[in-house]
């Protein structure tokens, strides 16, 4: 925008245009001077004047000047003056200095900026200036020096390590601990190169947590792994504070970190130890109620099954002592038969149940089973069952399963007795084994099975004389009969002690069944590990 009127004439038009210029060197507080390096002469105008001191009685002369100068400024501004008279930055003067205008105790600060001038071959023959009070530019540049070093210095001198970055993790500070710890010079730290030691399995999260709060330009603190001077990476605690100006403008962060490493690690050992601590007693646990139901089935033994056959040994006995001088022969040899009988019965009783409550094999290592050479050896032990009773066997082929060799022959041997006591008077037992790989599908549908591993599903079958559905579980349980004694023996044991063996084994057993319609028992077990 051109302000010079031009219906003026040339002098006129002149004079307003140096009236503009006064007037904003006035507004600006800035002085203007000239001087002649011929006769080092100097002219300056009365903001000059005012910032030197001289009175309206005084000559401004360069000597005038020049003795309020600052001495340690002097031979600066002597040399400055030398290489732009030279034509040094194209002939640029550029100065701070200060000068003492009403004595010693008035330090005032200046920069004086100016233009030399030349000859066409080269002579210096002008200098025009300007100078400008710069006194609180320079304190106040003079107190964030001085406040900077206060605090590198306390931060140099504290244990913690301390960064400060702006609004994006770029750090331009680190102090002595940070680069101690890391074993690396600020060059190689700043900006973002202090990141590369952030553990990689940390780094995605602490830069997640950072963006978020240094959008919302909030405090926060971080736990993560930093790498040191060996290249270990150690636990650090870091908190850290949003720094804003005094106007309030967002400068950035300051963090102060903590190695937090051997709190960190007692506190994990701690964890785990007490986790630990807590499985064992949680294992203890277990292990005494499961010695209070065995305490319970014993007593249950006492009480009830252990008192029938006593009871019949006592009352047999009783007899032949009362009757020993009339009783008969036959009769004697009744009243013994039933004696020896009822003793056989509780000492099968008490075989069964120390081999149930013998049953931890915890400790015994499981190993590859096949199931078909265990059905080969229970078979030819039931072969003259088999025969008496006019028995039909299809038993298919039999996986290899991971378990115990003597509790599979346990498991199945009961399940062929029961298949053949309890078969139907008129009717020749017919009994069906089958095996098949359990469908990851399927074994999803069963919480108590592992994802990791593979199932087969073995079905035994018989066509004796099942039980009402309604007993199914029931007939799982300890000393527990869905048939009278009296239509068939046994001490109620032998289900019970199946059960026991497959979850054992990691497996799940269950029973189908209907009265006078036969029983399938189905069977999953873990297969060999491949």
């Amino acid at each position: 925008m051109n302000l010079t009127p031009t219906n003026q004439p040339g002098e006129e038009r002149m004079r307003t245009l140096k009236e503009r210029i006064q007037l904003a060197v006035e507004v600006t507080g800035l002085g203007t001077w000239e001087y002649d390096p011929v006769t080092h002469n100097i002219s300056v105008d009365q903001q000059c004047r005012h910032l030197f001191g001289i009175t309206p009685e005084e000559d401004a002369t360069t000597e005038r000047m020049l003795s309020v100068f600052h001495p340690e400024d002097l031979l600066r501004r002597q040399e400055a003056l030398k290489s732009a008279l030279a034509g040094e930055n194209d002939g640029t003067y550029d100065l701070i200095y200060r000068i003492h205008p009403y004595g010693k105790d008035s330090t005032r600060w200046i920069r004086s900026k100016g233009k030399v001038f030349f000859t066409k071959n080269g002579t210096s023959y002008r200098l025009i200036g300007t100078m400008l009070d710069v006194t609180q530019q320079v304190l106040s540049e003079q107190l964030l020096k001085e406040s900077e070093a206060r605090f590198r210095l306390a931060a140099d001198s504290t244990t913690a390590m301390i960064r400060m970055c702006n609004g994006d993790l770029k750090c331009n500070y680190f102090n002595k601990s940070w680069l101690e710890f890391r074993g690396r010079n600020a060059e190689q730290e700043k900006d973002t190169g202090w990141l590369t030691g952030i553990h990689p399995a940390d780094k995605e999260r602490f830069l997640l947590i950072c963006q978020d709060h240094m959008t919302a330009r909030s405090n926060f603190s971080i736990e993560y792994r930093l790498a040191d001077k060996d290249g270990q990476y150690r636990w650090i605690a870091d908190a850290v504070i949003a720094r804003f100006s005094p106007e309030g403008f967002f400068e950035g962060y300051i963090s102060t970190c903590t190695d937090i490493h051997d709190q960190k690690i007692s506190t994990q050992e701690l964890e785990k130890l007490i986790t630990e601590r807590t499985h064992s007693l949680q294992h203890a646990v277990h292990q005494l109620e499961v010695s209070n139901e065995n305490l319970e089935e014993f007593a249950y033994i006492a009480s009830h099954d252990l008192q029938e056959p006593l009871r019949k040994i006592r009352v047999f006995s009783s007899r032949l002592l009362e009757y020993r001088d009339s009783i008969d022969i036959a009769t004697r040899d009744k009243y013994l038969a039933k004696i020896t009988d009822a003793a056989e019965r509780m000492g099968q009783l008490i075989r069964d149940v120390l081999d149930y409550s013998k049953l931890k094999d915890n400790a015994i290592p499981m190993a590859p089973v096949d199931l078909g050479e265990v059905m080969n050896g229970i078979i030819a032990e039931f072969e003259l069952q088999i025969e008496e009773k006019k028995a039909t066997l299809s038993v298919g082929k039999m996986p290899v399963i991971n378990g115990i060799a003597y509790r599979m022959h346990q498991l199945f041997h009961n399940l062929f007795s029961n298949a053949l006591k309890f078969s139907k008077k008129d009717t020749p037992p017919e009994i069906t084994v089958s095996a098949k790989i359990l469908p990851a599908e399927e074994i999803a549908s069963y919480p108590g099975l592992s994802q990791q591993y593979h199932y087969t599903r073995i079905t035994f079958t018989d066509n004796g004389i099942g039980f009402d559905p309604a007993f199914a579980e029931k007939a799982f349980q300890i000393f527990q009969r869905l048939h009278t004694r009296d239509s068939y023996e046994g001490t109620g044991i032998g289900l019970a002690l199946c059960r026991k063996i497959v979850l054992n084994h990691q497996g799940i057993i269950t029973a189908r069944s209907g009265e006078n319609a036969g029983t399938s028992f189905i069977i999953i077990l873990p297969l060999a590990h491949q």
